[in-house]
């Protein structure tokens, strides 16, 4: 029902510009009263239903919301005009200054079944189509029909047909109907692992050495989902997973933090690498402080290698064994490759290099933990926990290698 109209007028009984708000389940309008005339003052409008509004303006934009209407404050001051449908009544006002459409009541079976009745002829038809019976289709249909004021479909005993405004509507709906059932079926094959993106977060080392065998065994399970990868240091895998970057990360140097869940996966020691002609490469094991005259190749200081091995030398009296530095494990191959230099490296990454020497290295035996995290307010896709399983089995596997190897030496 409208509120309450109030109007003022002049000593000469003019009435002056005074805003008055109309209020009904369609729209909300607000009528400068200025320039309305006797035949359609809104005054005569208290107590009838407001049916539609159907306005053109120069610089009109209707807001349609999906919950509660609000005004678009879009002015049209002198240059708009509306037509009032009240009753069977036509009235015209030369101006009106905001107005907004609240939401239609109708939802996506209506229209759906609009589209199949339409596509098929037939109640009958249509209704077995969307599995329920010719009386729920031809409720759905009206329930449309009175959403939007206007009859839809042109019913007899023997044929059905679409009205001009059914017709005008259809058009519209129709490719929005297609897109979203295939949005909704590519969804569905994403969930099923069927197809989509997984992105994922590993340190450069797991990534250089283990990675790729997880997913060439990924894709005989998902063969159409797309694997991005992301490798990057241990704290910057760590980032990208609580910043929602990535799905999950495989790292290191951990810290407890109650927004994340993790698994360990396996525990790696730093190895010495050198090429196999080098006059240590016949040990079986180097003690940490038997490296320092040796120039060891390291990575920067900041790095994850680093900040799990420095702590400990400096603590256990060690001198740092390091020597040049270099930023990224590219750079670090492209010495080794070179061969005359020796480093230190994760133990799972030193055992996969062909055509250089790992060897333990003790006194002490520094190892790091490899988890798989992700985001504890998260769940994974099921491609994604697919992968995080495969990772999983696919490190633990090479670490075990790696430990069975050094016992046979």
């Amino acid at each position: 029902m409208p509120k309450q109209n109030r109007q003022r007028r002049t000593g000469q009984g003019k009435t002056k510009s005074l805003h008055v708000h109309l209020t009904c389940d369609m729209v909300t309008i607000r009528v400068n009263t200025a320039r309305l005339t006797s035949e359609h003052h809104p005054s005569a409008l208290h107590g009838k239903p407001l049916q539609s509004v159907i306005a053109t303006a120069d610089k009109v934009a209707a807001d349609r919301t999906k919950g509660h209407a609000r005004r678009c404050h879009t002015q049209t001051r002198g240059c708009g005009s509306a037509i009032f449908l009240i009753g069977h009544n036509v009235v015209n006002c030369k101006i009106f200054d905001d107005y907004c459409f609240m939401r239609i009541n109708y939802d996506l079976h209506d229209l759906r079944a609009l589209h199949e009745l339409a596509r098929l002829g037939s109640f009958n038809r249509a209704a077995d189509a969307l599995s329920i019976t010719p009386s729920a289709l031809s409720r759905r249909v009206a329930k449309l029909e009175a959403a939007l004021g206007g009859r839809l479909v042109e019913r007899t005993t023997r044929s059905m047909t679409l009205t001009p405004l059914g017709e005008l509507l259809l058009e519209r709906v129709r490719p929005l109907l297609e897109s979203l059932e295939e949005s909704l079926q590519e969804a569905s094959r994403i969930a099923r692992g069927l197809a989509g993106k997984v992105t994922v977060g590993c340190m450069a080392s797991v990534a250089h050495s283990l990675f790729s065998a997880a997913v060439v065994e990924f894709h005989r399970s998902a063969p159409d989902v797309q694997v991005c990868l992301r490798d990057d240091a241990g704290s910057r895998v760590r980032s990208m997973v609580l910043g929602r970057e990535v799905e999950f990360g495989v790292t290191t140097l951990w810290e407890p933090n109650s927004d994340l869940v993790t698994q360990p996966v396996a525990t790696d020691a730093f190895m010495l690498v050198l090429p196999e002609n080098h006059p240590l490469a016949r040990r079986a094991t180097l003690r940490w402080d038997e490296l320092p005259g040796h120039r060891v190749l390291a990575f920067k200081p900041t790095s994850s290698t680093r900040q799990e091995i420095d702590p400990v030398l400096h603590k256990a009296g060690i001198a740092l064994p390091w020597f040049n530095e270099v930023d990224h494990l590219s750079s670090m191959m492209g010495y080794l490759n070179h061969g005359h230099f020796i480093a230190v490296l994760p133990g799972l990454l030193a055992s996969q290099l062909k055509g250089l020497r790992a060897i333990s290295l003790v006194a002490p035996r520094i190892e790091r933990e490899l988890f798989l995290a992700r985001r504890r307010d998260m769940t994974l896709s099921m491609p994604a926990q697919m992968l995080w399983d495969i990772l999983a089995a696919v490190i633990a596997r090479a670490s075990r290698h790696s430990r069975n190897q050094r016992k046979r030496r």
